[in-house]
């Protein structure tokens, strides 16, 4: 589909935020924890289910967060590829950061 390559200053930085973002290990940390904290037998079966309740709970977790950062990303590709935005957001399409995203609602 495209070929990703990092330009500009601070496009490395931005690329790990992003992934971390993205694949966010705290999730992934936050259900082994609430796996182990569980009443499970101490069976081959009950090791099983609760790696398969791990694997639903983290990918559900996981899928939402992934609509909400595909949802974010489409408004600001939406709003910044106006033909007619006026200067001020034109500017602040160049740089966004997340304190700078609020206008992208207001458009």
């Amino acid at each position: 589909m495209f070929v990703p390559k990092l330009s500009g200053r601070g496009a490395t930085g931005d690329a790990i935020a992003l992934l971390g973002a993205l694949v966010m290990p705290h999730n992934l940390f936050l259900h082994s924890t609430l796996v182990l904290s569980r009443k499970i037998p101490n069976s081959v079966r009950g090791i099983n289910d609760a790696c398969r309740y791990f694997l639903i709970e983290s990918g559900m977790a996981l899928f939402v967060a992934f609509l909400i950062n595909v949802s974010m990303i489409t408004v600001s590709g939406a709003v910044c590829a106006e033909e007619n935005l006026q200067s001020g957001d034109v500017d602040r399409c160049s740089d966004l950061t997340l304190n700078s995203t609020s206008f992208l609602l207001k458009v």
